[in-house]
């Protein structure tokens, strides 16, 4: 007689031990959608909406714009995420991603940087993600109201981030406008 093993997502019965997953389901539902919303909305903001807008309107003035959408939006998911208690942007993430074997070109970065002065990754943060971001990493999980330091790395990241990520869009927008150009000569 064969026993089959499944896995235990749903409640346990009578006599059973939960599951991990069950035990855990609300904290991995927080952290999935988080980390799924955020994305997306970030990615739009970052690679469409910040590449745009610097295009058309150029560094100072789109740079402007953008540095201050960046504040009000970092700003209002700060404060989100700090009343939610929930670590949605995982904390220790970098921890865990330092220690596999195999990592991406930005998980080889994050774990070199990871292992270096907090400067460096300060840095490495603010040029691969946003000033959120990089507040949440450098209050290592704390929920206890945002003090004078987070705002002071909060702050310090948004200008490092967006002076990085002001340089950066505007290549891209060159780039997709020139290959754009060079297309359409031979259509």
């Amino acid at each position: 007689m064969s026993e089959t093993k499944t896995l235990a997502i749903a409640s346990p019965t009578v006599g059973e031990a939960p599951s991990w997953f069950y035990q855990n389901r609300r904290r991995i539902a927080a952290v999935g959608i988080g980390h799924s919303l955020y994305a997306t909305f970030c990615w739009f903001f970052d690679h469409v909406l910040y590449v745009y807008v610097i295009y058309q309107l150029g560094i100072l003035v789109g740079g402007a714009i953008m540095t201050a959408a960046s504040v009000a939006i970092c700003v209002a998911t700060l404060v989100v995420y700090e009343r939610m208690g929930t670590d949605w942007v995982g904390g220790g993430l970098v921890k865990d991603v330092a220690s596999k074997p195999r990592l991406s070109i930005i998980g080889r970065v994050m774990a070199w940087a990871s292992h270096q002065r907090p400067v460096v990754m300060f840095l490495t943060l603010c040029a691969l993600f946003d000033p959120f971001i990089t507040t949440a990493y450098f209050r290592a999980g704390a929920f206890d109201g945002l003090r004078k330091r987070d705002w002071q790395v909060f702050f310090v990241s948004v200008l490092v981030s967006n002076l990085w990520w002001i340089f950066v869009a505007d290549l891209i927008g060159h780039a997709v406008a020139a290959t754009w150009t060079w297309i359409t000569r031979w259509i």
